[in-house]
């Protein structure tokens, strides 16, 4: 049981690590590209105070490398989480729950089996 909890637990940390890469990403495009954004009427000045701010206090912007070597380094984070994780496989169970009579989906880890090769 606290096995499965670890994991589920890594596989949020996991997930959450790749949604920064994905907001730096995002983050990385909208000041790099600001000009073109904002020609297009695609810019909010809430966002434009907020990032100016970051940029006035961290320094994250004054090159193009500093947002896509963040990105990359929590991409890179995220797929070594799932590293332990790999020999995993999801099943789908379906259980009544406690407080209502309807079923709801648990996925449960079960471990992969080796395929032995017959020659």
């Amino acid at each position: 049981m606290q096995n499965e909890d670890d994991l589920r637990g890594l596989a949020k940390v996991t997930d959450f690590m790749r949604a920064v890469s994905f907001l730096f990403l995002a983050i990385h495009i909208y000041w790099f590209c600001y000009g073109w954004l904002h020609e297009m009427g695609w810019t909010l000045d809430i966002v434009d105070r907020i990032l100016s701010n970051f940029q006035r206090t961290t320094g994250l912007f004054s090159s193009l490398l500093y947002t896509k070597l963040f990105c990359v380094l929590f991409l890179g984070l995220s797929c070594m989480g799932n590293q332990g994780v790999k020999k995993l496989s999801l099943i789908h169970i379906s259980e009544p729950t406690r407080q209502a009579e309807i079923s709801y989906a648990v996925f449960c880890l079960k471990k992969k089996k080796k395929k032995q090769s017959t020659r």
